[in-house]
C-alpha cells in the first residue's frame, strides 16, 4: 500500500497532470527502477583535502587548527569592535513604507511578521528566554578543526563585514557563554554552526523552545511544477538567493553574551543571526516573506507563483508578467 502511494504521488509528476507539457522529468519506470535498485551516492572530495579560493590569502596556512597560531597571525586577521548600537544593510525605512503602501491589500499575518521584522531590524532580535541561562565555555566539535583553514577564511570575511566582532583576548562579558562551534562540509564551502542545542542538560535552544515558536511553512517542488503547468508551455523560471541570507538580521545588544565562541585561542561573538539557533529561522523567514511579498506587489506580480523556501526564492511567470 505504502509503495501504490509513493508510485501515485510521483506519477503526479510524471504522468497524465502534466500531459503536454515536457518538464524533463523521467518516466515513472525510470523513477520505480531508482526506489527498487537504490545505488551508492558518488563519493565527493572533502573540502578538507582541496584548496578552494580563499577570501584572505595572506593569511597563513597553519599545520593544525587547535593552537594560537601566535601574533603574527593575528596582526593579519581582520579586527571588529563590539557593536555600541544596532545597524543592519537593510533600509528599515523604506521597508516600512511599502508596507504602509500595500497595508491594504496584504493579509493580516503578514502584517505581523512585518512588524516583527522592523522591530528587528531596529532593536535586534533576542534571545530572551534564554538570558537566565549562566556563562560558560564548551569544546569545539572535531569538525571545526577538521575543517579549520576553510573556517577560518570564513570567519575573517565575517570579521571583515561586521558580522562578527573579535578577536578578543579576554572575554569582553563577565557571563559570555562560549558556545560549542561545528562545521558542516557542503560541495562548495563549510557551513559554520554555533551549537546552541549544547548541552543536553540545559542549553540556549531548550530556553527558546519552551516560548512558542512560529512554524515556518516551506514551498515544494510539486508546487513549482503546478505553476508551471497553471501558466503552461511558456512558463518562464527564475531564481533568487539571499546573500549571508542570516546576517541581514542583527541581534540586539542584551543577546550578545549569548553567542560567543573561541576560535585558536582568542573569543568571537556573532553579531547577526547564527546558524544553530532554533529561533532564526523564523525570525529571518518573517523578513524573507515580507519582502516576496512587497516585491511582488510593487511589480503587480502574482504572488501564488513564487515559491521560497527561506533564502531561495524560485518563481514562474508568463512572458507577459513582470518576472
Amino acid at each position: 500500500a505504502g509503495s501504490q502511494r509513493k508510485k501515485r504521488r510521483i506519477e503526479t509528476l510524471t504522468g497524465p497532470v502534466f500531459a503536454g507539457h515536457d518538464l524533463g522529468l523521467p518516466p515513472w519506470p525510470t523513477v520505480e527502477g531508482w526506489l527498487k535498485n537504490p545505488q551508492p551516492p558518488q563519493a565527493i572530495t572533502p573540502l578538507s583535502s582541496i584548496d578552494p579560493e580563499r577570501k584572505f590569502p595572506d593569511l597563513p596556512v597553519l599545520n593544525n587548527y587547535t593552537d594560537d597560531p601566535g601574533a603574527h597571525f593575528w596582526d593579519l586577521f581582520p579586527t571588529h569592535e563590539l557593536p555600541l548600537k544596532i545597524s543592519s544593510d537593510v533600509d528599515s525605512g523604506y521597508l516600512s513604507q511599502l508596507l504602509e503602501k500595500h497595508r491594504d491589500a496584504l493579509p493580516a499575518r503578514i502584517i505581523s511578521m512585518g512588524n516583527r521584522t522592523l522591530k528587528n531590524l531596529r532593536s535586534g532580535a533576542d534571545l530572551n528566554a534564554a538570558q537566565s541561562l549562566p556563562g560558560g565555555t564548551f569544546k569545539n566539535a572535531t569538525s571545526a578543526h577538521k575543517n579549520g583553514r576553510q573556517f577560518t577564511d570564513t570567519l575573517a570575511s565575517w570579521v571583515a563585514k561586521g558580522y562578527v566582532s573579535g578577536p578578543f583576548l579576554t572575554p569582553p562579558f563577565p557571563d559570555l557563554r562560549i558556545n560549542r562551534l561545528m562545521v558542516v562540509e557542503q560541495r562548495t564551502k563549510v557551513r559554520p554552526i554555533l551549537d546552541l542545542s549544547y548541552p543536553d542538560s540545559d542549553c540556549i535552544n531548550s530556553r527558546l523552545q519552551e516560548v512558542t515558536l512560529r512554524k515556518v511553512v516551506m514551498s515544494s517542488a510539486a508546487e513549482v511544477g503546478f505553476s508551471i503547468k497553471d501558466i503552461g508551455p511558456s512558463a518562464i523560471l527564475c531564481k533568487m538567493d539571499w546573500k549571508d541570507a542570516f546576517k541581514t538580521i542583527p541581534i540586539d545588544l542584551n543577546s550578545l553574551r549569548l553567542q560567543g565562541f573561541s576560535w585558536l585561542g582568542r573569543i568571537f561573538i556573532e553579531n547577526r543571526l547564527i546558524f544553530g539557533s532554533a529561533k532564526s529561522v523564523s525570525d529571518f523567514d518573517d523578513f524573507a516573506e515580507v519582502v516576496a511579498r512587497l516585491a511582488a506587489a510593487e511589480a503587480n506580480f502574482p504572488f501564488r507563483w513564487t515559491h521560497r523556501t527561506l533564502d531561495d526564492l524560485p518563481a514562474t511567470g508568463s512572458p507577459s508578467s513582470n518576472i
